[in-house]
């Protein structure tokens, strides 16, 4: 596979012009590592080592307090998989991010920093 991280990313974003941020120095993208933790569909469907894990039911166990994040038109891990987090993990805090993607942190940054910080401070 050849394409480029921001190419790749495109349909990860509410708001695709926010792809240019991922792009640049800091972000590395090795797409070897990538395809063979996802298989060679890694961006529709994930297969090869992550395809057969599941841990939902050890979820319930866990003790520390927990944020989970979702972003409403992320189509990596679509909300209708981020809300079973609000099933298998009843005790944690969910937030959905309403103008995000994948990458609320780059898409909703005011938000994502003030939820973090509410929640590290009540915690």
């Amino acid at each position: 596979m050849t394409s480029s991280p921001v190419s790749l990313q495109l349909g990860y974003f509410y708001d695709a012009s926010n792809a240019q941020r991922l792009a640049g120095d800091q972000y590395s993208f090795n797409p070897d590592v990538f395809f063979s933790l996802t298989g060679d569909d890694g961006g529709f469907v994930v297969g090869g080592d992550l395809g057969s894990l599941d841990l939902s039911i050890q979820l319930k166990e866990i003790k520390i307090p927990t944020l989970v994040i979702g972003g409403r038109f992320d189509r990596v891990c679509l909300p209708k998989y981020t809300l079973l987090y609000k099933k298998f993990m009843p005790q944690a805090k969910f937030i959905m991010f309403e103008e995000s993607g994948h990458f609320p942190y780059i898409e909703e940054p005011l938000k994502f920093c003030e939820t973090i910080e509410t929640f590290l401070s009540n915690n």
